[in-house]
């Protein structure tokens, strides 16, 4: 894989997991092969929204379509994830609510700071005559839908 093309799917993946739904939805697409009529009553979403946002993971090569059959008079599709690791919950941050507002502080900190940076270079891009380097920029922090911990023991 080149460089962009690590790029771009990174970029992928965190526009993928960036939405509740998609993120629960990829996270189902983890662990084995599913429809979005399955993954919707496991959810308890509606299948249109289900639907919908399976294919946008398909379209940011997040998942894949691995097989269609005749259901009820419809066509059901599976997908499964092309990554098994997209959402390793192993890693996830387990946060109380105080916790969750502080990273979200931080977060925004953050993207203000970069907007100020970009502001300073777009000066100095101007008093230079110089075009610049277009960059993306991308962070987030997302809940992991179905991963709430027990209160520890005391």
């Amino acid at each position: 894989m080149t460089r962009t093309e690590g790029r771009r799917a990174s970029e992928n993946r965190i526009r993928a997991i960036s939405h509740p739904l998609r993120a629960a939805i990829l996270r189902i697409l983890a662990e084995r092969t599913a429809s979005p009529a399955e993954m919707a009553r496991e959810l308890g979403e509606e299948l249109s929204n289900v639907s919908y946002h399976a294919k946008q993971l398909v379209q940011l090569e997040c998942a894949e379509l691995v097989g269609m059959r005749q259901a009820r008079g419809a066509v059901e599709h599976f997908y499964r994830a092309t990554e098994r690791h997209l959402i390793d919950s192993e890693e996830s941050l387990v946060l109380d609510e105080q916790g969750l507002e502080e990273v979200l502080a931080t977060h925004e900190r953050a993207r203000l700071e970069v907007l100020e940076i970009e502001s300073r270079s777009a000066v100095r891009l101007a008093e230079a005559g110089e075009s610049g380097v277009n960059v993306s920029s991308s962070q987030a922090c997302v809940q992991m839908p179905g991963q709430r911990t027990t209160k520890p023991a005391t």
